[in-house]
């Protein structure tokens, strides 16, 4: 039996807009909002991708572009984009990816995240597996009900400590074949939620940008994933 090989393809889930950022005269997708002057929200999250894997593609999966943001985004790595000639949905979007390049698995991140991680761990402990998702705490904990299940926000318990989805998935394409069979376009988030799925803990606090607050905290550590 071959073992199995990490393609070291990224899918980031580029199509939410940052309808919250009202300062901006038009909404700007989250993935590209400018923390910093030029620099996209997302360009920190590709910097520790390409820390651990140099060589990596990293596609955005996108309904439509914005080309500010990308040229921005160009001035420091080089991306791929894939875009959907209809609505799919986050499920839709991921499912047509691996259609488009043949690879046999990938990592996908919602693009309104930012969460450090030992990503080789990661890996290791995936590869294998259909399927595994990163699970750790919130920076925004305190603030929200965790035990209200919201899509997105599948809830775990281990140790009697709850754990938040961190939007981080390691996908084999066996599992978005078999578990989405026959459908084109549905979310990924919500078609998790009734799944038994296995997760990889991180100790490390999820910056989710989705929300004012956990822009707010974003704003306030993001310095520190400059250095």
């Amino acid at each position: 039996m071959n073992k199995p090989i990490f393609s070291e393809c990224f899918f980031i889930l580029a199509g939410g807009k940052g309808s919250r950022f009202k300062e901006y005269e038009k909404f700007v997708p989250k993935v590209f909002y400018p923390f910093e002057k030029d620099v996209p929200f997302v360009f920190y999250m590709i910097r520790e991708i390409k820390k651990n894997f140099p060589c990596s593609k990293v596609f955005f999966l996108q309904y439509e572009s914005y080309k500010k943001g990308e040229k921005d985004l160009q001035k420091y790595y080089e991306f791929y984009k894939i875009l959907e000639k209809d609505r799919l949905g986050t499920g839709g979007a991921i499912k047509n990816a691996f259609d488009s390049l043949g690879v046999d698995n990938a990592v996908v991140i919602n693009g309104d995240s930012f969460v450090n991680l030992d990503w080789k761990d990661f890996i290791t402990y995936s590869l294998g597996k259909s399927f595994t998702l990163l699970a750790g705490k919130n920076s925004i904990e305190g603030k929200l009900n965790l035990k209200i299940k919201k899509p997105g926000k599948v809830i775990f318990s281990q140790n009697d400590k709850e754990l938040v989805n961190q939007g981080v998935y390691f996908v084999n394409k066996t599992f978005i074949n078999s578990m989405f069979e026959g459908i084109r376009s549905f979310s990924f988030e919500e078609a998790l939620e009734s799944k038994d799925l296995d997760y990889y803990k991180n100790d490390n606090l999820l910056f989710d940008i989705g929300s004012p607050l956990g822009a707010e905290n974003f704003l306030k550590n993001f310095k520190s994933f400059v250095e």
